[in-house]
């Protein structure tokens, strides 16, 4: 018999998860450029509002990397508030927001589907 090593002890999230927090990382570090860009331009109130959209989606992407529950009812209503506010822009007559609509709901999909591997 062999010892359980550490890494056989911590559950690596499903490849849904795994997309979802690689594909938010990029846009987070896209964000992270956009502040500095509207910071440069004195837009302090959009740099605000951008930090604790980053903020958030880092705490939501720690919770679905450790498979933590409360970060699966996180991501489910954090990205479908960001399919809702798409929608409407959609609607309103932004259709490059169709994008983020189409971009929402398979981040809620992957999350939904992999609910059983949240405790």
């Amino acid at each position: 018999m062999s010892p359980e090593t550490e890494s056989e002890s911590v559950a690596r999230p499903p490849l849904g998860i795994r997309v979802v927090c690689w594909a938010r990382i990029v846009l987070v570090f896209l964000e992270f450029i956009l502040m500095f860009w509207l910071l440069a331009n004195f837009e302090a109130l959009y740099v605000a509002v951008l930090l604790v959209a980053i903020a958030g989606e880092v705490v939501i992407m720690y919770g679905l990397w450790t498979l933590q529950l409360w970060g699966w009812v996180l991501a489910l209503v954090w990205y479908s508030i960001g399919v809702v506010q798409s929608g409407v822009s959609v609607l309103s007559g932004s259709m490059g927001s169709l994008i983020g609509v189409i971009f929402s709901l398979i981040i809620v999909g992957l999350v939904l589907t992999n609910y059983q591997f949240f405790r």
